[in-house]
């Protein structure tokens, strides 16, 4: 091989080596990041603001209503009315939203729901109100 040729097939092995390197620092950054971001978000983002939850109820009542398009079933997505609920005095009402049914059977017909942002702006079901 000529040693020309050779020298710069050994410099790119080289900086092959150092761009893997910082790919490497790079994406534990971002997941460092990532977990501070989780921490902020409250339920169902990894940690903090623990005085902080949202209950979703069916569209158009605060509760005692019926599922307008029928008990959501597990996977199904639905609309509901849900608001975020911070320490014992703060509810903030954030009007209709998407929310998927992850619980493992349908919800009940008249009950409220605990969700929690799934991070692309919709709610995810984490459990059924019992009362």
């Amino acid at each position: 091989m000529d040693g020309n040729l050779e020298r710069r097939v050994f410099r790119l092995e080289g900086e092959l080596v150092a761009i893997r390197q910082l790919i490497a620092t790079m994406q534990g950054q971002i997941a460092a990041l990532q977990q501070q971001l989780y921490a902020t978000q409250g339920p169902g983002g990894g940690g903090g603001g623990s005085d902080v939850f949202y209950v979703a109820f069916p569209t158009g009542s605060v509760s005692g209503a019926t599922w307008t398009a029928g008990v959501p079933v597990t996977g199904a997505s639905f609309t509901a009315h849900v608001y975020r609920v911070s320490g014992t005095s703060t509810v903030t009402d954030l009007g209709t939203q998407t929310c998927v049914n992850w619980l493992a059977g349908s919800l009940v017909a008249n009950k409220g729901v605990t969700v929690f942002p799934d991070g692309a702006g919709n709610y995810c079901t984490a459990s059924q109100s019992c009362t």
